[in-house]
């Protein structure tokens, strides 16, 4: 019988941290739509938007969950959601009104460069993904 192996430490953290980003997300999307059906007259891009955040949650998640299949595409694919994320959160700066030092201080710039961090750099973690 095949004993299954222990994800290496900065893979099982960036799993840990991609979990909670997805839980943030659907949480956020969730508000989002409450508060957009009880408004009246909404744009259509915060539709677009709430989609958007609902989505990205749903990849994280499903991405979090298949970090145990070592597969490299799993790697490739959880670094492009969090360039997107890290994307997101460099526009939601650039359109800050009042951009400062706290602005750079966001969830959405800081996780994407931990979890980018946890899965390239360390040697474990990149040989983790070998298949």
């Amino acid at each position: 019988m095949e004993q299954k192996q222990r994800m290496p430490r900065p893979v099982d953290i960036a799993c840990l941290v991609v979990t909670i980003q997805a839980a943030l997300a659907a949480v956020g999307a969730v508000f989002m739509g409450a508060l957009m059906v009880a408004g009246p007259d909404i744009p259509w891009v915060a539709w677009v938007l709430m989609l958007l955040t609902l989505a990205a949650g749903v990849c994280g998640w499903m991405l979090a969950d298949r970090m145990s299949s070592r597969r490299r595409r799993v790697l490739a694919s959880v670094i492009a959601l969090e360039a997107a994320v890290f994307a997101a959160g460099v526009a939601s700066v650039v359109e800050d009104s009042d951009p400062g030092l706290l602005s750079l201080v966001n969830p959405h710039l800081i996780a994407p460069v931990v979890v980018t961090g946890l899965l390239l750099v360390p040697s474990s973690a990149r040989a983790w993904f070998d298949r």
